[in-house]
């Protein structure tokens, strides 16, 4: 997976906007997350529905970073993302 999330970092830094705003869906522990510079991304917003990766994501403490445990079905009705703009969707 490394490789693979190496080159979606790439694809990101070298065609997006900085800083960007990133949404990840069905993240899991966002494996991309540690490919991308910081200073890169303005929002980096992470869903998932797993109890696990709510109890064991590492990056819950950066200031640009957000996760909400919700279903894809509780994402596309939260209204709190109904006017969300996103640079780029992972999924």
């Amino acid at each position: 997976m490394s490789p693979r999330n190496a080159a979606i970092a790439g694809y990101i830094i070298a065609f997006g906007k900085q800083p960007c705003v990133i949404l990840d869906a069905a993240c899991g522990l966002c494996p991309i997350l540690p490919f991308l510079p910081q200073n890169f991304i303005s929002r980096y917003v992470a869903f998932d529905n797993s109890q696990y990766v709510q109890e064991h994501l590492p990056y819950k403490g950066l200031s640009n970073f957000e996760f909400h445990r919700l279903s894809f079905e509780q994402f596309f009705s939260d209204e709190r993302f109904k006017h969300g703009f996103f640079d780029f969707v992972l999924y």
